[in-house]
């Protein structure tokens, strides 16, 4: 199940939920969210709509600069040559 399916259930639940339970929800997820802003924020989202957090992502960028320093990385000429293959097998 996709996380935007999930989302939409648990909208459809929360609905049909009694008070009582819909405050004890509200203040678990309410301490969650609290918890997260504090310690890792979400930076944004992929594609599929995962949250990606800061320290992931920082750790992320911070390796790409260091493969990128250690010459792991495609020149503009490079990439240009490639994408001609790229159009020879559309054809």
């Amino acid at each position: 199940m996709s996380t935007i399916d999930m989302r939409s259930e648990v909208s459809d639940w929360l609905k049909d939920l009694d008070n009582e339970f819909l405050a004890a929800v509200h203040t678990i997820i309410g301490n969650y969210v609290a918890k997260q802003r504090r310690s890792d924020p979400i930076m944004g989202f992929d594609l599929q709509g995962n949250p990606k957090y800061a320290e992931a992502t920082m750790n992320e960028y911070e390796q790409r600069v260091e493969r990128t320093k250690q010459g792991e990385y495609v020149t503009i000429k490079a990439l240009k040559e490639e994408a001609k293959s790229w159009l020879s097998l559309t054809e």
